[in-house]
């Protein structure tokens, strides 16, 4: 399911991604010093949010909050058990 806001809203672009796997990827339209956030809104297991420049990954559970550039650094999530609704929010 997807959204848009009006121009004035901080956030072009919104989205309800349910069981969505991403590869390694920067943000697909996003402002190069734009913001990315995405909430979980489910319990599973695995998931966690990767992010190739840090070297890190960061564990993702029921109501994490994450923002960072998504056109500057490549992100992705790692597989994951039972079923994820994360709503991702972003600057195009």
């Amino acid at each position: 399911m997807h959204w848009v806001t009006d121009e004035k809203g901080c956030f072009s672009y919104r989205a309800c991604l349910i069981d969505v796997f991403t590869e390694p990827r920067y943000g697909l339209g996003d402002l190069s010093d734009g913001w990315a956030l995405m909430t979980l809104l489910s319990r599973y297991r695995g998931g966690d949010l990767c992010i190739t420049e840090m070297e890190r990954r960061f564990v993702h559970k029921l109501g994490s909050i994450s923002l960072i550039r998504g056109g500057r650094f490549e992100h992705y999530s790692l597989k994951w058990d039972g079923t994820r609704f994360c709503l991702v929010s972003a600057m195009h």
